[in-house]
């Protein structure tokens, strides 16, 4: 398998302050990865023949021109000629710039970046699209720069066909910070982030002796949850292995007596079912794009077509992983099925799921408002920033078949009015099957079939592979 990396730390710049750590950063995430990782090429940018001649390393006094940096951008991950790697690895320390003017955009800066002269170099919008035009299948970015996170903010094309992990130091708007030092006479060691990376690519004392895509988000996360700087995480796909202890002999699981086949129930989201759970990886990870992006969900399909197993065992379980989309581990959940009275489901799912205030649940449960539900979930979202509650109902379609009819409309307008007035802290998922989608525009329901319309997800049968992975991986 072929693996390529290209580690990029710039110190020097011809119009901004200069950098004392990005080459070091860099350096150092060369020589992880040459270290403990499987990667059959590392490239560094800008390079020098090291003090002690031993080999190559990151010149901290070397420049990058824009022309140097785009052309070895490209170069990984659209070579001319064919011949793409497997996996391909960028790493970036240094300045990042964001342009207020108009549209805020971010941008990575070369040694030759001058803003006052409109030369912003590379735009992070011109990066996500060479990841959209690679032909590379499994696709690493890490970007310990400033307002970085703006890789993020944009809707990845197709994130089932391959595997993308990004990992940016910083919200679009926010600056990338040091480490602090020990002492006043000591200056910091890395960045933030490459000094979390590093801790995380480390294999040692990892279960399995390995550390993939998926356990260095988890690492990192837990490594920066009392830092001020939080980074911003996206993985799709299967996990790529990034660092591996020496080799050792895997053991022998024992037989657990269970079946891992369902039948006609679905997989939940806790206990061993998500273990079990395969075939829905591309699905999946379209439903976790769509909610970095958006407040709500609606999985449409035909009974039988796995719309539960998939929402609770794929998406809601990655979510209380936080491997991922950042942050999301601390982000409650609440699961519900709507039954002959949706309030008081409501209102018993929040207070059997999550720490809610009793009195204001069973105020929700009476037939509450959106104001009450909004407060509750203001209560629920205040810490860590950035946290959402997760509402799943489940079988929605229960709301048309057992509800009251006078109980439809107050309920979907409570809902949805307090998707609107949570600004983002709550975030709405149904399931619902398709022969009920008309249901939902019999009338205006606060605007459902609109919401529907754009946020649907049509659960459709599994091809052939993802069939023979929900057959043979269980086994």
């Amino acid at each position: 398998m072929a693996t390529h990396a290209l580690i990029v730390g710039i110190n020097c710049y011809d119009a901004a302050a200069p950098l004392y750590l990005p080459a070091a950063d860099a350096q150092a995430i060369a020589q992880r990865l040459s270290e403990f990782g499987e990667f059959r090429k590392i490239s560094r940018l800008p390079e020098r023949i090291s003090p002690d001649r031993s080999g190559l390393c990151v010149d901290p006094e070397g420049r990058v021109t824009a022309v140097q940096l785009e052309r070895a951008i490209c170069d990984l991950f659209l070579p001319i000629g064919g011949g793409a790697p497997d996996t391909a690895l960028l790493f970036v320390a240094g300045h990042g710039l964001r342009k207020e003017a108009g549209v805020p955009e971010s941008f990575l800066a070369a040694s030759d970046t001058d803003a006052a002269r409109g030369n912003w170099v590379l735009s992070l919008l011109w990066l996500h699209r060479i990841l959209a035009a690679s032909p590379v299948p499994n696709q690493i970015v890490w970007l310990d720069t400033c307002h970085s996170g703006a890789l993020l903010d944009f809707q990845q094309v197709d994130p089932g066909r391959g595997t993308r992990c990004l990992i940016a130091a910083s919200r679009p708007f926010e600056y990338a910070y040091e480490e602090f030092a020990r002492s006043t006479a000591e200056r910091p060691r890395h960045g933030v982030l490459t000094g979390a990376l590093l801790r995380a690519l480390d294999p040692a004392g990892t279960p399995d002796g390995r550390v993939t895509n998926l356990t260095l988000a988890e690492r990192v996360q837990r490594a920066l949850a009392a830092e001020p700087q939080h980074p911003l995480i996206a993985n799709s796909g299967e996990p790529i292995v990034l660092t591996r202890a020496a080799a050792r002999s895997a053991p022998v699981a024992a037989a657990s007596g269970r079946c891992p086949y369902k039948g006609l129930a679905f997989f939940q989201r806790d206990n061993e079912d998500p273990d079990d759970f395969f075939g829905r990886t591309r699905l999946t990870d379209e439903l976790l794009e769509r909610l970095r992006t958006g407040a709500f969900l609606a999985l449409v399909g035909v009974s039988g077509s796995g719309k539960s197993s998939v929402v609770r065992a794929g998406l809601l379980h990655q979510l209380r992983l936080g491997q991922r989309v950042g942050g999301s581990r601390d982000w409650p959940q609440v699961i519900m099925v709507p039954g002959a009275d949706p309030f008081v489901n409501l209102a018993a799912a929040l207070i059997e799921q999550t720490a809610a205030d009793r009195a204001a649940a069973i105020a929700v449960g009476r037939c509450g408002t959106a104001q009450q539900l909004v407060t509750l979930v203001d209560g629920l979202t205040a810490d860590p920033p950035g946290t959402r509650l997760i509402l799943l109902i489940d079988q929605f379609e229960e709301l048309f078949t057992q509800s009251p009819p006078a109980v439809v409309a107050p309920f979907l307008a409570t809902l949805l009015d307090a998707l609107d007035l949570s600004q983002g802290r709550l975030t709405l998922i149904l399931t619902l099957r398709a022969d009920f989608y008309a249901k939902c525009a019999e009338q205006d329901y606060s605007g459902l079939a609109r919401r529907i319309q754009g946020g649907q997800v049509i659960v459709q049968p599994m091809d052939g592979t993802e069939l023979t992975q929900a057959i043979c991986a269980p086994a």
